[in-house]
Formats: structure tokens, C-alpha cells, sequence
């Protein structure tokens, strides 16, 4: 299979300098363009869940009032574009405790988290503060843009 030069992969025209026969077409090679820049977020490795499970729910308790119980809902996503950061979904008793964990290196065990989506839908910004853009896009973290004037729950 060709590759396609960096310049096309930036989002320049597409410009067939090779023959095109029946095995690869004009569309296929635009298409191998896109393809190598999509990204989607991993399962964690078991070691990386127990970790993640831990320092989400830690961080929900220390949040909440005493005696209230905060539960694990199970999703969760490490990020491939820099697996540096997670997400995590746990329900507190008084607002949603999911949120963005982040570790100081790839290879790191311990897990903190930065940002927690809170009571409401968060402006893409407040995700932007703690993560690049593509790890946010990646984890398919949900927001709305302030410039837009659309207050609608969108991926940021």
C-alpha cells in the first residue's frame, strides 16, 4: 500500500502523480489520508483500571459530605493520541464525579484527577486548561463552545 506525503496529510489538495488502475483509485488514496489521522480511545490494561478506579473514586469521596456513597459506573477510556490521560465516569450522591485523570508519564502507576465535569455541561475551554485538544477529541469528552453561541451539549 503507498503512503501518502505529509503535505496531503496536512489537508493539502489531492494531486494523483501515479497511474490510477482498478487496485487503487483516486478516492482510495484520499481516503488512506484520513484514516491515518483518526485516533480512538483504548480500554485500559487491567493494572491501568484498578489505578484509574481508585484514584477516581478517592477523589469523589473527598469531594462529597461524609456517610454519602459514591459509585463506580465502570466507563472508562485511556486516551492513544497520549496515553498520559484518562476518563473516568463515577456518580457522587450530590453531582456527576466523571472526569479527566491525568499521570505525571506514560509508564506511571498513580492517577489524579484534573478536571470533573461537575454539575453541568462544561465549555470546551475548562477541558482545554488541562489537555490538548486532540486528547479531548479522543476521549470524546462533551462541551460546548462559548464563541458559538450555542449552549448545546456537543464533543468539543
Amino acid at each position: 500500500m503507498r503512503t501518502v506525503p505529509s503535505a496531503l496529510a496536512s489537508g493539502a489538495a489531492l494531486l494523483c502523480l501515479w497511474p490510477v488502475t482498478s487496485s487503487t483509485s483516486a478516492l482510495s488514496v484520499a481516503d488512506d489520508r484520513d484514516v491515518t489521522a483518526k485516533h480512538a480511545a483504548r480500554k485500559p490494561t487491567k493494572r491501568e483500571g484498578r489505578a484509574i478506579k481508585r484514584a477516581a473514586l478517592r477523589h469523589c469521596r473527598s469531594q462529597e459530605s461524609p456517610g454519602l456513597r459514591c459509585r463506580w459506573r465502570g466507563r472508562v477510556s485511556v486516551s492513544t493520541v497520549n496515553p498520559r490521560f484518562a476518563w473516568a465516569a463515577v456518580d457522587g450522591p450530590q453531582y456527576d464525579n466523571s472526569g479527566l485523570l491525568k499521570r505525571s508519564s506514560r509508564r506511571a502507576r498513580r492517577w489524579r484527577m484534573v478536571r470533573v465535569v461537575g454539575g453541568g455541561i462544561q465549555p470546551c475551554s475548562y477541558w482545554y486548561a488541562v489537555a490538548p485538544r486532540r486528547v479531548v477529541r479522543d476521549l470524546k469528552i462533551r462541551g460546548y463552545n462559548e464563541s458559538s453561541g450555542n449552549f448545546d451539549n456537543n464533543r468539543c
